[in-house]
């Protein structure tokens, strides 16, 4: 909408003015609404404007998802989250504690039982240390 000012008793008011045309008796109208005034060149907003336009802001803001400013693609495997679970709740703690030879097997244990739920304890060696049977 366009603004323009206008003196009224020496007060400079700023308004916004809004043409429409009327199809069904064939004329043009306009309707102008003061939104706040000028003082010392400087605008001042009326109450009203203010709240309108807080009201605008809010209703056009929308909760969706936010954009992404920056990426940063890492790569890290299961036993990563694994390791970081056991950090957090304190079990990596616990097994170095009570079983300070076998910790490590007993998590890799844990481990290939959680990713390999499917294929039976002995089916694969390659999770296993050659030390954990002595």
């Amino acid at each position: 909408m366009p603004r323009g000012t206008q003196i009224i008793k020496g007060t400079e008011y700023v308004f916004e003015s809004d043409s429409k045309w009327n199809a069904d008796k064939q004329y043009g109208t306009h309707k102008r609404t003061y939104i706040g005034k000028m003082v010392d060149g400087v605008f001042v907003p009326s109450k009203r404007h203010k709240l309108q336009t807080a009201l605008d802001a809010a209703t056009q803001a929308s909760p969706g998802p936010v954009p992404i400013t920056a990426s940063a693609r890492t790569f890290f495997g299961a036993t990563y989250l694994f390791d970081a679970i056991g950090e957090k709740l304190g079990i990596t703690e616990d097994l170095q504690s009570c079983f300070p030879e076998f910790w490590k097997q007993i998590l890799s244990i844990a481990y290939y039982l959680i990713m390999e739920d499917r294929n039976p304890l002995s089916g694969n060696g390659k999770w296993f240390s050659p030390q954990f049977g002595k």
